[in-house]
């Protein structure tokens, strides 16, 4: 176990895991698991630990994404026609935004290249 906590301590990305986690930033948990798991999959001792950490890790987050499907459907399902066909308008706007975005990204991305 000393030698668990001594790599931790060693690495230099554990305090940027540390530092988002404790700012509450949930979108960094699943990449801040994956992080001291590598930090540790490296030392063979630990192998078994990692395999399972990452197991569970990826059951919660199956488990999260399940129930955030599931209620996204339960919402869909309660809209009214009305408000199904303002999400499709809304949603027509938004997807014609991000063509617009990647379109402006390709002409930036040329522009970069002829200087």
């Amino acid at each position: 176990m000393q030698s668990l906590l001594m790599a931790a301590k060693n690495s230099n990305d554990i305090g940027k895991v540390g530092n988002e986690y404790t700012r509450g930033n949930p979108s960094w948990t699943m990449d801040s698991i994956g992080l001291v798991m590598d930090v540790f999959f490296e030392d063979p001792r630990y192998k078994l630990l990692c395999s399972d950490l990452k197991f569970t890790a990826s059951s919660i987050y199956n488990r999260a994404a399940r129930e955030v499907s599931t209620n996204q459907i339960g919402k869909l399902t309660a809209m009214t026609e009305d408000q199904l066909k303002a999400l499709k308008r809304v949603a027509a706007v938004e997807q014609d935004h991000v063509s617009d975005l990647q379109k402006a990204k390709r002409q930036l991305a040329i522009l970069s290249a002829k200087d």
